[in-house]
């Protein structure tokens, strides 16, 4: 067993994932308990684009270590895959429950409740990853003040928006953003000078 799966490692180094896959099943149909090996063979089904094999071993992994976060975060991808956005919601919310720091678990969940139209939820996580490991990143900041936008609240997209501004000048997508919450706050005074730059440096760059 240990040739063989020394031997799958090997396949899999030098991007034969079909004979690997061969190989791995093999391992997986003598020992069903072997979560290491299905964990291979599910990267492995991942490259090859079967995404149900893949979704069976890895919850078959799960069902085995539920900690084993790696498992998670590849079926939360899978799922995203095969458009089942609320199941990948699930188990990337049970990861971040298990270890809070998951940062990119987290990134992933926003962009799925950003799809799923779920602005305030999407806000929510955003606020927690700018606050854990990321409060000068403008990307961040950006999603945040569209997430406040959609969601209704032109205050909170502001403030957001001048803070990705602060963190990225040149942006012309956070700079239009809070123009945007500013007119949806009604205030003119302050949206009219900022949109007269912007109209100043599209006739700069024509």
């Amino acid at each position: 067993a240990h040739a063989r799966e020394t031997l799958a490692r090997v396949l899999m180094q030098q991007e034969k994932y079909e004979a690997a896959v061969t190989e791995l099943a093999v391992l997986v149909k003598k020992d069903p308990d072997a979560v290491e090996v299905r964990m291979i063979l599910a990267t492995a089904l991942l490259e090859l684009g079967r995404l149900a094999d893949a979704e069976v071993h890895l919850t078959e992994v799960l069902q085995r270590d539920p900690d084993r976060h790696q498992a998670r975060q590849n079926l939360a991808y899978v799922l995203l895959q095969r458009d089942q956005a609320a199941a990948a919601a699930r188990h990337l919310r049970e990861l971040l429950r298990r270890d809070p720091g998951q940062h990119k678990a987290r990134r992933d969940l926003v962009t799925v409740l950003l799809g799923e139209l779920d602005f305030a939820a999407a806000a929510a996580e955003l606020t927690v990853l700018l606050d854990q490991s990321a409060p000068n990143a403008a990307e961040l900041w950006k999603l945040l003040g569209y997430a406040h936008r959609c969601a209704g609240l032109p205050l909170a997209a502001m403030a957001a928006y001048t803070q990705a501004v602060v963190r990225d000048p040149d942006s012309e997508e956070a700079r239009l953003g809070l123009i945007q919450s500013l007119v949806d706050q009604g205030d003119l005074v302050r949206a009219r000078p900022l949109l007269r730059q912007e109209l100043s440096r599209d006739s700069t760059r024509a």
